[in-house]
């Protein structure tokens, strides 16, 4: 029997005779009809999220620094989805979307300790994937180095163990590969969330990995905030030139010097603002600056560090899941939440805006084939994080959770014809510091909404055929027909939230060590 899973690209440009497209509709038919449907119901599940890592990051996505050798060989010996897309711009709803199959304004786990105070929880009436898993005999477990993503905030739903910080990516897949083993020895199946933080800023990769990806000498330290408040400057000051001191790397930036000079002497008057104002920015003369240039190449030369040893430390993972013969007896699937700007839009970090840099994120599943193979393909379409959840369950032939936002992607992956994704929108929210973001994209046309906190409304028009990067919008008003449906989608979408933002109850503490964490990765 003809396996064309393993033979064409869905989503791309085939090379097939006539004959074959023919008959690809009757083959497709017959595979369905006879072949297998779901996966052996002992198969195991491992979801890997690499935290802040871009979708263009990726070799196989055409990124040039060598960094992600490992993930690039699971895309090509599995089903890579090129158009994923993150339900927010961080991790928080992120990953609430993706462990629920929710959109964050249905989830509502959206808010940090410093806004929408009383959203910060991933509510136990929603159902979570680890605890349908659970529920169908799985054994579960997360290991977890992210302090937005613990049992304080509910996201230990479903887990029947959860460790939280699990170290760094070496040490938590470390930990991960031991539990594995120990499930094996009991004859256990189960379900896996592996949580890599390392990509994350602030970016320190090992010594090695600074040598290969940054070498020579370190630039002179200077101050580096996305948006100049007093917090960030604090936190960064912490992070980048404390820590910097040990190796003269870090350095701070702040785009609109103007703005923090405001703001310092509101929050600080009388005070001694130019000394201040020295250690907290320079003077950068616009976006093509030769020091800002400089300085934006070696911060992302660290961060390039960082994703090549989540990388190294994921292969050795894979590999001892190879060698004991579980990885062929595993659905596994690796992701992120988010993805990270560096200035593209005069922006650093993430949780900042629904621009692609933000949110368009890797998605690889690699699935055991009926005879051996795992199935393969690149799909080109939109997909989002909320589509895992059902995709797992189809996979599995699991019971359907009604009321999901997320579609399942078994039937793409099984090589059927991808129209239905092609007809859908996919949709990204984010509730910020900087207003309420929200974005539509479909197929190559993307809405973007932006209310502002002094209740300012822009809307921006991207037809990504001709501005892939998003750098030239137009008016909602010149964006004629296909802007107008776009905004009538983003309106129903904006109708079917759930969230009630006026809803009482105690939000208490985390740890301190968890506080802490959180100061650390700018979050607090």
């Amino acid at each position: 029997m003809l396996d064309s899973r393993n033979s064409n690209t869905v989503g791309g440009t085939s090379q097939w005779s006539p004959l074959f497209v023919v008959l690809v509709p009757v083959v497709l038919a017959a595979l369905f009809a006879c072949g297998r449907k779901s996966l052996p119901p002992d198969t195991n599940v491992i979801i890997v999220l690499v935290d802040t890592l871009r979708n263009d990051r990726l070799g196989i996505n055409g990124h040039g620094a060598g960094s992600t050798p490992c993930m690039d060989r699971l895309a090509r010996e599995g089903v890579l989805f090129k158009g994923a897309v993150a339900p927010s711009s961080w991790t928080k709803p992120s990953v609430a979307s993706l462990l629920t199959g929710l959109y964050p304004g249905c989830h509502g786990a959206i808010g940090d300790l410093t806004i929408h105070q009383n959203l910060a929880f991933l509510e136990e009436r929603f159902t979570t994937m680890a605890e349908r898993f659970k529920t169908a005999g799985y054994k579960t477990a997360a290991f977890v180095t992210n302090a937005n993503i613990i049992p304080f905030y509910h996201f230990d739903q479903g887990f029947d163990e959860f460790t939280q910080p699990a170290g760094l990516a070496d040490e938590l897949l470390g930990r991960a590969a031991e539990w594995v083993k120990k499930q094996q020895d009991d004859g256990r199946k189960f379900f896996l969330y592996l949580h890599l933080i390392d990509p994350h800023a602030p970016y320190f990769p090992p010594p090695v990995y600074r040598k290969r990806f940054a070498p020579g000498k370190p630039l002179p330290k200077a101050p580096f905030t996305r948006l100049g408040r007093f917090e960030e400057i604090t936190l960064w000051l912490d992070q980048y030139i404390d820590r910097g001191a040990e190796d003269g790397s870090g350095f701070e930036y702040v785009f609109e010097p103007e703005q923090v000079n405001k703001w310092l002497e509101q929050i600080a008057p009388g005070q001694a603002l130019d000394d201040i104002k020295s250690r907290i920015f320079l003077d950068f003369k616009g976006r093509d600056d030769p020091r800002l240039l400089k300085r934006i190449d070696h911060l992302t030369a660290l961060y390039d560090g960082e994703v090549a040893f989540s990388d190294t430390a994921l292969d050795g993972f894979v590999e001892n899941l190879r060698d004991e013969g579980v990885l062929d007896e595993s659905v596994l699937v690796v992701t992120s939440d988010h993805g990270e700007c560096f200035m593209e839009h005069d922006f650093w970090g993430h949780r900042l805006t629904v621009h692609r840099e933000e949110i368009d994120v890797p998605l690889i599943f690699r699935v055991p084939g009926p005879e051996g193979d795992p199935f393969k393909g690149v799909i080109s379409e939109q997909v989002s994080l909320i589509d895992i959840f059902p995709t797992l369950m189809e996979m599995l032939d699991l019971p359907e959770t009604p009321g999901l936002d997320g579609v399942s992607l078994w039937p793409a992956i099984n090589g059927a014809d991808t129209a239905a994704l092609r007809a859908r929108p996919v949709f990204t929210e984010s509730f910020l510091d900087t207003g309420d973001h929200a974005s539509v994209v479909l197929g190559r046309r993307k809405l973007m909404r932006w209310v502002r906190n002094d209740g300012g409304v822009k809307w921006m028009y991207y037809d990504l055929e001709r501005d892939p990067e998003e750098q030239e919008p137009m008016r909602l008003s010149d964006a004629g027909q296909d802007g107008i449906a776009l905004k009538k989608r983003l309106e129903r979408f904006f109708r079917g939230r759930r969230l009630d933002f006026n809803k009482e109850g105690e939000m208490g503490m985390p740890s301190a060590e968890e506080i802490e964490q959180l100061r650390k990765l700018g979050y607090l």
